[in-house]
């Protein structure tokens, strides 16, 4: 866990459904495996959401837009 000074947005992707249009990390792990799973939970509709992954200690947080999906995921910390 980092101290909160520390906390910050470790993944961020961009998609059209489960297609990911764009993504970005500066870090290692399976981020991608994560998300892609995610992704095929998130309903199509316009909505903002936030998921807890208590095991990791993260935060994914999501807003759908006109179909596009917009995600970050951040340490729980950082909220």
């Amino acid at each position: 866990m980092t101290s909160t000074g520390d906390a910050q947005i470790i993944y961020a992707l961009v998609s059209r459904g489960s297609d990911v249009l764009a993504e970005h990390t500066e870090r290692t792990g399976n981020f991608e495996q994560v998300t892609r799973k995610l992704l095929q939970r998130i309903p199509a509709e316009d909505k903002i959401m936030s998921y807890v992954y208590p095991k990791e200690k993260y935060v994914f947080h999501y807003m759908v837009k006109d179909g596009i999906t917009y995600l970050c995921m951040a340490d729980e910390d950082f909220g």
